[in-house]
């Protein structure tokens, strides 16, 4: 296994991550260490009524990624 199979790898182990969206993350952010940050400092963004809008910050634009992606894996955090 060479070291990009690694990444994503250990990529794939985030919810709801396969190997497409592993690919595009380490594309985007190059270490699985930055994409843990930027789930990390990725807000998740409601209405006035509580209801879910969008995610802003380092994941806000990368397609594939929604909010229930982002607040699933901001749980690892917890």
């Amino acid at each position: 296994m060479n070291n990009e199979e690694r990444k994503k790898f250990i990529l794939e182990g985030l919810y709801d991550t396969g190997p497409k969206l592993a690919k595009i993350l380490i594309e985007r952010f190059g270490t699985p260490y930055d994409v843990l940050y930027a789930i990390y400092n990725s807000k998740l963004l409601f209405t006035k009524t509580g209801n879910p809008k969008g995610v802003e910050g380092p994941l806000g634009e990368i397609r594939g990624i929604g909010f229930k992606w982002v607040e699933k894996n901001k749980k690892l955090f917890e």
